[in-house]
């Protein structure tokens, strides 16, 4: 069947739709960006596949708009490859975000090569996806008859494809998941962060997968499609997908720890007296939570958590942060005050020593903002 003229306008309308959405997202990314050196690979891998998409959608757009996916047989076998390269790179970059995701939020001691969950994940997974991807190339199929393209990919590499696609899907949002449940502030916070992540994962998991698996069953139920259906259906899934993404990690950097009140007055002399009045202890799990689980219990020893004191020059470089940009961040200065006794005279003389400076900022994808 060859490309109609409502096609035809649903396809141009289709090309700029999406050309506009994926640049909006790839420019808030990049603007969020402050410091490119030390930008985590999961951010990469998201910037990655927002420009995979954006290649993908122009050249489709081209080939459509610009020479017609009907009006050769070179044309037509030009436009399955691309569909097959630009959809299968984006799924694999999809994958590989998710396995980075895992392994970040296990917050693993052990390097990436020598974590043993990371490096199964990566080639006992991935490694086969690209075989059942490199099958879909060996079996794919462009028709050119009385004028009209046909191209899609025959049974014997669409099933694979399909059934990987679930296994991968599931096993790895699930190792993403369940870390997230086990965490105090999923449990106790039902407005935590937390909960936000894990729900946004879990609905955009669920939407991209049943987006994927029905594209391609179609396309397997059909034995192919016309070419210039193929592409818009191939554009609507990567452009969902993206948006899916977009949403699912955009709250990913908010930290989960409350920020310090607006009413805060911030001292202007860093080197004012050390309070001396203990603070109300906090529990165990408090103590957890904000990266004190190294902290000692000992004798004769009073431990204190108070707010990093803010100077003017760093208000004023909050002040000057990029619009549209939230970063939320909760510094405390653990004191540790301890007896000593005086030898020169009676009773005794408090002694006090800066320890460090703890950050308590719980996050899934480093301090920099992606």
């Amino acid at each position: 069947m060859r490309e109609t003229r409502a096609g035809t306008v649903v396809s141009v309308i289709l090309s700029l739709l999406s050309m506009a959405t994926l640049s909006v997202c790839f420019a808030r990314r990049v603007q969020n960006v402050r410091n490119w050196g030390r930008l985590p690979l999961v951010c990469w891998l998201i910037l990655i596949i927002y420009a995979d998409s954006i290649i993908f959608v122009s050249g489709t757009a081209v080939l459509s708009q610009g020479y017609g996916v009907d009006s050769s047989q070179s044309i037509c076998s030009t436009a399955l490859l691309l569909c097959l390269s630009c959809y299968m790179t984006t799924k694999v970059f999809i994958y590989y975000f998710l396995v980075e995701r895992v392994y970040i939020v296990r917050r693993s001691s052990n390097s990436r090569l020598k974590n043993k969950l990371y490096l199964f994940n990566s080639f006992g997974m991935l490694i086969p996806y690209l075989v059942v991807i490199a099958l879909n190339f060996y079996f794919r199929f462009a028709d050119y008859e009385q004028g009209s393209c046909r191209i899609g990919m025959k049974r014997e590499s669409m099933i694979p494809l399909i059934a990987f696609d679930i296994l991968v899907n599931v096993y790895l949002t699930s190792l993403f998941l369940i870390p997230l449940r086990s965490l105090y502030s999923y449990k106790t916070n039902r407005s935590s962060q937390t909960r936000t992540v894990a729900l946004r994962t879990f609905v955009g998991s669920c939407c991209t997968l049943t987006s994927s698996v029905v594209n391609l069953t179609v396309v397997m139920v059909l034995k192919g499609e016309p070419g210039w259906i193929c592409l818009m259906c191939c554009n609507i899934d990567i452009l969902f997908s993206v948006l899916v993404l977009h949403w699912i990690t955009s709250k990913d950097n908010a930290s989960t720890h409350a920020s310090p009140s607006p009413n805060f007055q911030p001292s202007s002399d860093l080197t004012s007296p050390i309070r001396l009045v203990p603070r109300p202890p906090i529990s165990d799990m408090e103590a957890y939570h904000m990266d004190l689980r190294d902290l000692s219990r000992k004798p004769g020893v009073t431990t204190m958590v108070t707010a990093k004191d803010y100077d003017d020059l760093e208000l004023e470089r909050i002040n000057t942060l990029p619009p549209n940009v939230v970063t939320v961040e909760t510094e405390h200065t653990r004191e540790v005050s301890e007896l000593r006794p005086d030898t020169e005279g009676s009773g005794s003389d408090l002694g006090l020593q800066r320890v460090n400076v703890i950050g308590s900022k719980e996050e899934l994808f480093g301090r920099e903002k992606c």
